[in-house]
């Protein structure tokens, strides 16, 4: 196993999940009669609009993140608790990885900008903790 440290399962037992990585909450192309109430409100519009919509009647603040990407591509990274491990994904691949000699651990054209990503997050929390001593695990915290 690529993972020695991760939980292990138990003979006979059901197997262990986690999710580990989920994107943001996304807008879907929106008629503005939908928003007006004139359209017909599908279950993608109520999925998405539903918490904004309850949100702003209770005079609730919301948060848009607005994000761009290059090539057809987007970096994400998240931090699993659980494995100890952070999680640099592509818009379709995602890696573990705790330290650069784990991105040796994937390879081939599929991994190619997971790597990448995973390679360039290292490389910024690796300074951040230089300039900023223990500032990784409040990252690790909120992640």
């Amino acid at each position: 196993s690529k993972w020695e440290e991760s939980p292990k399962e138990k003979e006979g037992s059901i197997p262990l999940f986690r999710i580990i990585r989920k994107g943001l909450s996304k807008f879907f192309d929106v008629s503005p009669n939908v928003l007006n109430g004139k359209g017909k409100f599908d279950n993608l519009h109520h999925y998405t609009l539903t918490p904004l919509k309850e949100a702003l009647n209770k005079n609730q603040g919301i948060e848009v993140y607005f994000t761009r990407k290059a090539n057809g591509e987007n970096a994400q990274v998240s931090y699993s608790k659980e494995f100890n491990s952070w999680i640099a994904a592509s818009k379709n691949v995602s890696i573990m990885i705790r330290k650069e000699d784990d991105l040796n651990k994937y390879s081939g054209q599929r991994y190619e900008y997971a790597i990448e990503i995973g390679r360039i997050w290292l490389k910024l929390i690796n300074e951040l903790e230089e300039k900023f001593p223990g500032r990784i695990q409040q990252i690790k915290n909120v992640m």
